[in-house]
């Protein structure tokens, strides 16, 4: 991110996208998930987010893009979501027989929800908040990805999670929805919950402190091998 040109960096993130993005979904039951991105759970998908993100916030992409508009393209790339579900569901027999994912447009790496999530959180970066909900956000939001990481662990996702919830699915629609979204903010209370008594934790035995002396230490002990 520090060292590539903008046109390098650019090329990177082409290539990248165009191969985990627009050609492993489409071969993916072929060859097996060759690229290792277990469908956008993997630690090399969130490595190729995060520098989609530090490029769109080192050189301003969509910078000049209105918010009604955002929203338009964000509107478009979920209805093209949706429709290339039911086309590749209509296929399904063709797809089989090309070892092609019937949900390969709804997978984390695919290009259509890739889209969808960079206008999604330009959306957001354009909402004014007030003052006190500025502050709910500046609270809640380093412990977002912890929840990511906390519910998603495959002990807590397997025993807590995976075949509880089957119920919901028989449910008549408004109450299944209700569920959905209730269930939803319950995890992401949960984990956050944890995350700050993690956070506490660690404030209160003033870890940051003790690792940032280590790597003075150590940065020191370099130092003095270097001069020497």
């Amino acid at each position: 991110m520090e060292k590539l040109s903008k046109r390098q960096l650019g090329f990177l993130l082409a290539g990248a996208l165009l191969l985990v993005s627009v050609i492993q979904p489409f071969t993916n039951r072929a060859f097996n998930d060759v690229f290792v991105l277990s469908e956008g759970y993997s630690a090399w998908w969130l490595i190729i987010l995060y520098l989609v993100g530090g490029y769109i916030r080192k050189y301003g992409l969509f910078r000049n893009i209105k918010a009604h508009r955002t929203g338009i393209f964000l509107s478009l790339y979920l209805i093209i979501t949706l429709l290339t579900c039911f086309l590749t569901l209509m296929l399904k027999r063709f797809a089989d027989r090309f070892c092609i994912d019937s949900n390969v447009f709804v997978k984390y790496q695919s290009i259509t929800m890739v889209a969808a999530a960079v206008f999604l959180f330009l959306a957001f970066e354009n909402v004014k908040f007030n003052r006190f909900f500025a502050r709910i956000v500046g609270f809640l939001s380093p412990l977002a990805f912890s929840v990511y990481l906390i519910h998603v662990q495959p002990f807590v996702y397997d025993i807590t999670i995976t075949g509880h919830f089957i119920k919901i699915g028989h449910l008549p629609l408004p109450l299944m929805v209700l569920s959905i979204v209730g269930i939803a903010i319950a995890i992401y209370l949960v984990c956050s919950a944890i995350d700050l008594i993690r956070h506490c934790l660690f404030k209160a035995v003033k870890l940051k402190e003790g690792l940032l002396n280590l790597e003075d230490r150590i940065k020191l002990k370099l130092n003095r091998r270097k001069s020497n």
